[in-house]
């Protein structure tokens, strides 16, 4: 009778063992030992590693100047996104009113780029880093004066089920508005400095 208790407690055991899933990382998930395959063992939405975000961000441009000052954009975009696992490219339109001296003062355009961090396109809190481009039109008075460049910088994504904030700061080339700035006679522009936080659905 113990030898039979015995073999059953043992045989239990074992195919126990055999199903537990091994290491798995903070999603319940991990690689297949025979196959190599990702997979996960916890809810449906821990385990999605693709997204799509659309909404709207609040953009703000600030441009330093050699002797002080500074002017202050700010307005909304809207914005799209498309993610998997660590890797998002998005897309955004904003328009952005002068919040520091002539109403006449406006900035419209584009920008695109592509973000890199662990996890960002999954749920939870996740850091990552940005490069992209930017094409803008600076409406001074009326007079239209197209500029763009190059940008970079990081920040922060916290994404829910539905839902996704995210917070970043990033560095645009000031090359053309540091040229722009020269021909109409102010002071030296030294730095673009971009802010924007962005509420979006979540796909």
């Amino acid at each position: 009778m113990s030898q039979r208790f015995c073999f059953l407690f043992l045989f239990g055991l074992s195919t126990t063992v055999w199903a537990t899933p091994g290491a798995v990382d903070k999603y319940d998930c991990h690689k297949a030992s025979d196959t190599g395959e990702y997979h996960c063992h916890g809810s449906k939405e821990q385990a999605r590693q693709f997204h799509v975000l659309t909404g709207v961000t609040s953009t703000n441009d600030f441009w330093v100047y050699d002797d002080g000052p500074y002017s202050l954009f700010s307005g909304v975009a809207a914005q799209l996104e498309i993610g998997w696992g660590s890797v998002a490219t998005y897309a955004a339109y904003h328009y952005q009113w002068h919040a520091t001296g002539s109403a006449d003062f406006m900035i419209r355009g584009w920008d695109a780029g592509i973000k890199a961090g662990p996890g960002i396109a999954r749920v939870g809190l996740h850091p990552y880093a940005l490069a992209g481009y930017f094409s803008n039109t600076f409406d001074i008075n009326g007079r239209l004066t197209p500029y763009s460049g190059t940008q970079y910088g990081g920040g922060l994504v916290f994404n829910r089920a539905d839902s996704s904030f995210d917070l970043r700061v990033l560095y645009r080339n000031p090359q053309d508005l540091r040229a722009i700035w020269q021909q109409l006679g102010y002071p030296g522009l030294i730095a673009n400095l971009n802010v924007q936080l962005g509420y979006h659905f979540r796909f």
